[in-house]
């Protein structure tokens, strides 16, 4: 497998939130002042065996992407837990992640079709990515805490 370049998910996240609709996008304010979020997201590398389009031997996928900056304060937390609380980009782009492990996992235990990057293993009884294929965290800003707990599952 040709290997990956940090500059490879940067490109690939930067594409992908380029084709996403403008709205909700930073623009510039009717003062001049341009607005701005943090950008994050968790893309999968595919090697060969698993994409069609790989290109130099290997595919740089965003699974999820979030943007985001702030935490809403406890004084304005609902009393049902029904909204998001921690609105960080990258706190954001782990929870799309983490519905997406769900969903393919879902998938392949009901024997639907997927995307084949999940699988289970039925002598540990686990699911697993693929063999090959890697996680990778993109962040344009500094995590806030220690980066090491975001993706933890």
């Amino acid at each position: 497998m040709a290997s990956v370049t940090a500059e490879s998910v940067v490109e690939a996240t930067l594409k992908s939130y380029a084709a996403l609709p403008k709205h909700g996008k930073p623009s510039v304010r009717d003062n001049g002042v341009p607005e701005w979020t943090i950008l994050a997201s968790i893309s999968l590398t595919l090697p060969d065996a698993c994409s069609s389009t790989a290109t130099n031997g290997t595919q740089v996928v965003p699974i999820s992407i979030g943007t985001g900056v702030k935490v809403l304060p406890a004084a304005r937390l609902p009393p049902l837990g029904d909204t998001v609380h921690d609105c960080h980009a990258e706190v954001l782009a782990r929870r799309g992640f983490v519905r997406w492990l769900l969903d393919q996992a879902t998938r392949v235990a009901r024997g639907e079709e997927h995307a084949g990057l999940v699988l289970w293993d039925a002598e540990t009884k686990r699911f697993s990515l693929a063999p090959g294929v890697q996680a990778w965290l993109y962040v344009s800003a500094l995590p806030v805490g220690v980066a090491q707990h975001v993706l933890s599952c």
